[in-house]
């Protein structure tokens, strides 16, 4: 292809020489798809013959050491097919969608777990006052800490290997077409479509992730950087589950709380957990506001190259 050809672009490459950024989103969500095929489908299968109960509950548990280290392949393979994909497709490190340890990073990993953990406290508290949920009982027991302490781990993975995928490499590289508002709705899109499978998923599911997809990409977007919406995405889940006892996503969680479901699916979520209730759509939109007002110094911003505009 000549000089002049790269320049002005055409159907499949942009004026950079790179394919345009719809283009290489969806290549890239094909790469990720099959990088955790190849690295997470030996171990499903190994499991499947050894030992078959276990990998039958993955799906609706994942917090079991088969489930960490199904999580944890995941995890590496969508490191591996970023990497990849900036390196050859980008023409760009992988760090640069916002992984590099720079500036405010550390203030806003543990920022964001501040705001996680604090929205879900609202959450259990806004159910119990509702009628959502009921508390059985405080159980400490060896199952509980066992969980907690694997939860601590497994949604860390779960966090920074869904933001690096929906917001460092989609949200990023649509904002560069669409702007920052449009990309924002793009990511969550995405987000909810790689929820739709999960137990116990319906419409109100979707709407719920899509809100908290929304809320994550008003963090990543404030910041241009992933760990705000990490930290925020990490305790999240950890809060639901291994802590207050919801189901995440529609999976099960051994929790410190024993809580029962007595109130309308609306209020509760059903089996998707309280992500898929009005309740979790609301803390959401709450989200979203405190974390479009998040302080961020201008020596961080001017640091972060290619960082997206706030919305």
């Amino acid at each position: 292809m000549s000089v002049g050809r790269r320049s002005r672009g055409g159907w499949f490459l942009g004026p950079d020489g790179r394919p345009w950024p719809v283009m290489r989103v969806g290549l890239y969500l094909i790469a990720y798809a099959l990088a955790n095929l190849v690295l997470t489908a030996p171990i499903l299968i190994l499991a499947g013959s050894i030992a078959p109960a276990a990998a039958g509950t993955l799906a609706s548990n994942l917090l079991t050491p088969l489930g960490l280290i199904v999580v944890a392949a995941s995890t590496v393979a969508t490191v591996l097919a970023t990497w990849a994909f900036c390196r050859w497709i980008d023409r760009r490190s992988w760090l640069d969608l916002g992984a590099r340890r720079d500036g405010d990073w550390l203030r806003d990993l543990l920022g964001g777990m501040a705001v996680g953990a604090g929205l879900m406290t609202l959450v259990l508290l806004a159910e119990i006052v509702l009628g959502g949920y009921r508390v059985g009982a405080v159980t400490i027991a060896g199952r509980t800490v066992a969980s907690l302490l694997m939860g601590l781990v497994l949604y860390a993975l779960v966090a920074f290997g869904e933001e690096l995928l929906a917001r460092g490499y989609v949200l990023r590289t649509l904002a560069e077409q669409w702007g920052p508002r449009g990309s924002i709705v793009a990511s969550s899109l995405v987000l909810a479509l790689l929820h739709a499978g999960n137990p116990g998923s319906d419409v109100l599911a979707q709407v719920g992730v899509f809100a908290a997809g929304l809320m994550l990409g008003v963090a990543y977007v404030r910041t241009g950087r992933l760990w705000l919406p990490t930290g925020v995405h990490w305790t999240w889940n950890l809060f639901q589950g291994p802590v207050y006892g919801f189901a995440v996503s529609g999976t099960e969680a051994a929790g410190l709380l024993a809580l029962a479901p007595v109130g309308p699916h609306f209020l509760t979520g059903g089996d998707f957990g309280p992500e898929a209730s009005i309740i979790g759509i609301l803390a959401c939109v709450l989200g979203a506001v405190v974390l479009a007002r998040w302080p961020v110094s201008p020596e961080s911003r001017v640091a972060h190259q290619g960082a997206p505009p706030d919305p």
